[in-house]
């Protein structure tokens, strides 16, 4: 299923105050895949250039749970502009984080190919998102915003390649 712009907007509306609302903007505006999402850090980001790098995601490994690895596919690696959407949503997240730092009893540790990374997407300790938590907000803002219930985060790739062809 894809989108059509109006429902997208719809689906931002619905989610742009929620802690991950930035996350379903890469999903929906972006296309990014979710495992890319959740392995962005803010080293990854230039918010004054607008640029982010693919350099990692956050995959469910068996018998070992939720880690950093790298993204699926070479293709995905490298600097991606970002809508200004997208900017303003992660500028936000930014802050929203730093208050959740402050009020964290502990906050979590993260690192990648023994390089310390600082996540965007972390839970309120600071730990890695499951993908799963994702997948329940965007059923949540698609049943706010009145979009099909069944809605998932692959949609947002669809949604992006829908409205490149449409529009091109």
């Amino acid at each position: 299923m894809a989108l059509d712009r109006d429902e997208t907007t719809a689906l931002l509306m619905a989610v742009k105050d929620h802690r991950l609302g930035a996350a379903v903007a890469l999903l929906f505006l972006q296309g990014w895949r979710i495992s890319e999402v959740l392995g962005l850090a803010w080293e990854d980001l230039d918010l004054d250039a607008g640029t982010a790098h693919v350099r990692r995601a956050s995959v469910y490994v068996d018998g070992r749970g939720q880690q950093l690895g790298p993204p699926k596919t070479e293709g995905a690696r490298g600097e991606h502009w970002l809508m200004p959407t997208v900017v303003a949503l992660l500028a936000k997240r930014r802050a929203d984080q730093a208050q959740e730092r402050a009020a964290a009893p502990t906050w979590a540790d993260m690192s990648y190919e023994g390089e310390r990374v600082t996540l965007v997407f972390t839970t309120p300790a600071g730990g890695l998102v499951l993908r799963q938590t994702v997948s329940k907000v965007v059923k949540q803002a698609a049943k706010t915003a009145g979009i099909a219930a069944d809605l998932g985060t692959h949609a947002g790739r669809r949604t992006v390649v829908t409205t490149l062809f449409v529009d091109g």
